[in-house]
């Protein structure tokens, strides 16, 4: 899994974020023949441990679309 600033050129990987800041979550496994994924149960929390926001639930859907949208699943479900 990474997570990178949106709007650039190249994918810098975001390591201090601001609650507003556009950011792009990648998640990835290794080339598979006969496994795939789908991403249930995601949050986020806050790097304190005061507070966590559900991203995804746990059908895969996004919880708060102002916040995330669904995954593109690549076509081997591999990469999300």
């Amino acid at each position: 899994m990474k997570i990178y600033h949106q709007g650039t050129q190249k994918e810098i990987i975001a390591d201090n974020v601001k609650i507003g800041d556009r950011l792009t979550l990648s998640i990835s496994i290794e080339q598979q023949d006969v496994y795939g994924m789908k991403i249930t149960n995601c949050l986020v929390r806050d790097g304190l441990n005061w507070g966590e926001q559900p991203l995804i639930n746990d059908e895969g859907c996004p919880v708060d679309k102002e916040i995330m949208g669904p995954f593109d699943y690549s076509h081997n479900l591999t990469r999300a």
